[in-house]
């Protein structure tokens, strides 16, 4: 018998090695299917989620792979590319998902009325988002004085958000209509400074007072101003007896500094009374 070192040497004496078997082949892995959703950036918050919870919660629930990309700043939506291994109906069920957390709804607004809806510093808007966890954008509209109103979040927070910011525009129109009345009065020009007042307090008054606005424009003749009182009829309709009120004062008072009378007098007295 050969030893061990003499047998790990030994060839046959054609010289040549038996020949290894091949290495089993595996199977390939499954192929990956993917389908890709393109939402709103406004969105991405909400499919993600707070500290990813969302996105890690619909991966588990239809077993797929969510990849969420970081948007530029000047991207107004993101591809959301969905993966699983080899099932449409994955696919399907998380693409519906994430549209459902990715709504978006347009709303034609008058360009009046969008003040009314963002409020003092955007307090307004941001209540609004906040109540609801929606996301609301202002971009140009299809003609002047129209803009759109881009409102982002689930179907059910958008849908109430739309009818909170109808409310709002039907409530600033019809106030609007309400300050829409107007009424113009001349005046003298010789009373025009008593209603403005010393720096112009005697005319903030009066509008604060009655809730108008009064602005005083060049009349038809140059003795004459016209003031134009804008705001509620009855509004108006106060300002403007008020200020009649205030030129039939002044109008008395220089009446009654106008009375003259005059007196014969002798030449040798009035050194004496002039002094």
């Amino acid at each position: 018998y050969l030893k061990s070192k003499e047998l790990a040497k030994w060839k046959p004496r054609s010289g040549r090695i038996k020949p290894t078997p091949p290495p089993l082949k595996r199977a390939p892995p499954p192929l990956a299917e993917e389908a890709v959703v393109r939402v709103p950036t406004s969105c991405r918050h909400r499919i993600i989620g707070k500290d990813g919870r969302t996105v890690k919660e619909l991966q588990k629930r239809f077993s797929v792979h969510i990849d969420v990309p970081r948007p530029s700043q000047e991207q107004r939506t993101v591809l959301v590319t969905i993966e699983a291994e080899c099932a449409t109906s994955q696919l399907q069920a998380a693409g519906e998902a994430i549209r459902a957390l990715a709504y978006t709804q347009m709303l034609d607004l008058p360009s009046s009325v969008v003040g009314a809806i963002i409020g003092k510093g955007g307090g307004n808007l941001r209540a609004l988002e906040a109540k609801l966890d929606v996301k609301v954008n202002f971009g140009p509209g299809p003609r002047e004085g129209i803009r759109v109103a881009h409102v982002d979040g689930s179907p059910e927070a958008v849908k109430e958000a739309v009818a909170a910011i109808k409310q709002i525009v039907k409530g600033a129109v019809e106030s609007k209509r309400a300050l829409a009345h107007s009424q113009t009065l001349d005046l003298p020009s010789s009373v025009v400074g008593t209603i403005i007042g010393k720096g112009g307090s005697n005319l903030r008054t009066l509008e604060a007072q009655h809730d108008v606005k009064v602005s005083l424009e060049p009349g038809a003749r140059e003795e004459t101003r016209v003031a134009k009182i804008v705001g509620a009829h009855e509004a108006v309709e106060g300002a403007v007896a008020a200020m009649k009120r205030i030129v039939k004062g002044v109008v008395e008072s220089k009446r009654a500094l106008a009375h003259s009378q005059t007196l014969d007098l002798p030449s040798s007295v009035v050194g004496t009374i002039i002094g």
